[in-house]
């Protein structure tokens, strides 16, 4: 348990290390995101999981900073939620705190990324922006490349979560 506690907080050390990742995909950058939702459709109040799925798409291997529960990619992620006319949805308290990196992270955990592989988590929407209105709610996820804050932004695909009375 020690040495595992040792090697993992290694490499979280290597992660933390600021400039850009030099590897890149044909899209230019290191790594795809891509989002879904199990439940395109909910009621009004009920939680909403988005499922994350970071592929590295470049011909190296990368770490990736990760929670180690795997139920909070927003520890990781900026969450964006929008209803139907474009205007943001409201964010609860811990949704803004989560964009604002101000939530204690009690551990995190880097992982190696071979080229090709894939990490997978989850976001509980409902967490993190009010969806007690019913409407159509459009969701991206964002990440920057490196820890870096002049690194570039990784998008995500667009989904919609539509919510019923």
């Amino acid at each position: 348990m020690r040495l595992r506690r040792s090697i993992t907080l290694a490499l979280a050390a290597i992660t933390v290390l600021p400039g850009p990742i030099s590897a890149q995909g044909s899209s230019g950058q290191p790594f795809t995101v891509t989002i879904s939702a199990p439940q395109g459709t909910v009621k009004a109040g009920e939680e909403v999981r988005v499922h994350v799925v970071l592929t590295n798409v470049s011909d190296q291997a990368l770490f990736v900073k990760r929670s180690l529960d795997p139920a909070q990619a927003e520890m990781h992620y900026t969450v964006q939620a929008r209803d139907k006319s474009g205007k943001d949805a409201k964010e609860t308290k811990y949704g803004r705190a989560a964009r604002r990196h101000e939530l204690l992270v009690i551990s995190d955990a880097a992982i190696l990324l071979e080229p090709g592989e894939k990490l997978e988590e989850d976001t509980i929407l409902s967490k993190l922006v009010d969806l007690t209105s019913p409407g159509e709610y459009e969701v991206q996820l964002s990440r920057p490349v490196s820890e870096d804050p002049k690194s570039d932004i990784v998008t995500s695909n667009k989904i919609t979560i539509t919510v019923t009375e």
